[in-house]
């Protein structure tokens, strides 16, 4: 769905790059780095970092280059171990990581107009909140259910739509960055701190590099991973374990702490769960 720039002042575009990460971080991606060398000459395919495109209901799309990144945080990055008592052993141990293609991933989470507009129906508890704001109360099982119909509607344009890999969306959140948010907190994410306990119109917080708005806060967004621990060496397009007890959320939501608002952290939940801290978004593929 098209966004409203004018009604969204706080979108003034992407937030320059953070600060430097520390010296063990670099070392650290520079180990990493030096054992990815052999990727480097992977092939780009598809259009520039950030280029536009749209669905016949006007769900925005950007361009996500393929690229290879440093998963998950180190061991001092502030709010990693924040919600311990609460998410034990998610595992957020960093390694390498290739995306061998790249991928248009939605700029905004999918609204509550999009989902009714392919569904005919709202299930979001702030519904009241309006059709910009993010669908939730959705389970894993019902974001699958929407795709299929979302497919279906657009097979005549031969794209294919789904959700993302947990490591794509880490990649897609990060645009290229090496540190636990790619700005200020309260400049992109609505969150505990600010959220004044409900959602909020998509598109309202500044969007990273990439041209991705709410990779962090406003909903959790489901993943098509079951969740796992990681692997110790570098892999390529991993796609997590083939079954498991619960599905990998990520990004945080307007109900999560400032510490579990960072690329890496990752929470699960049992795939018919549905909340109102819960919504999606999709890559198209072709």
């Amino acid at each position: 769905m098209a966004i409203d720039r004018e009604s969204s002042p706080q979108a003034e575009g992407p937030v320059p790059a953070p600060d430097p990460p520390s010296v063990d971080s670099r070392r650290k991606r520079q180990d990493v780095e030096a054992e990815m060398e052999e990727f480097e000459a992977a092939d780009r395919l598809g259009g520039e970092a950030g280029e536009s495109w749209s669905t016949s209901l006007g769900m925005e799309f950007a361009w996500i280059p393929a690229g290879s990144y440093l998963m998950g945080s180190p061991m001092d990055e502030e709010g990693r171990y924040e919600d311990a008592d609460d998410f034990v052993d998610l595992d957020e141990s960093q390694h390498g990581v290739r995306i061998s293609e790249g991928f248009w991933m939605m700029k905004y989470e999918v609204t509550q107009g999009e989902w009714r507009a392919v569904m005919k129906r709202n299930p979001s508890a702030y519904a009241y909140r309006g059709s910009l704001c993010p669908v939730e109360s959705v389970s894993w099982f019902d974001t699958e259910k929407f795709i299929r119909k979302l497919n279906g509607r657009e097979s005549g344009r031969g794209y294919h739509y789904r959700l993302p890999t947990e490591a794509e969306w880490e990649y897609a959140a990060r645009a290229g960055t090496t540190v636990a948010r790619y700005g200020e907190l309260d400049s992109i994410a609505w969150y505990a701190g600010n959220s004044g306990v409900e959602t909020h119109p998509v598109g309202r917080k500044r969007a990273n590099a990439w041209g991705l708005h709410d990779m962090l806060g406003n909903v959790w967004e489901w993943t098509a991973d079951w969740w796992g621990h990681y692997p110790s060496s570098l892999v390529t397009d991993p796609q997590g374990p083939s079954t498991g007890d619960g599905k990998v959320l990520r990004g945080g939501g307007w109900v999560t702490r400032a510490g579990d608002v960072r690329h890496p952290a990752r929470i699960t939940a049992p795939p018919d769960y549905g909340f109102d801290h819960i919504g999606f978004r999709l890559v198209r593929t072709k």
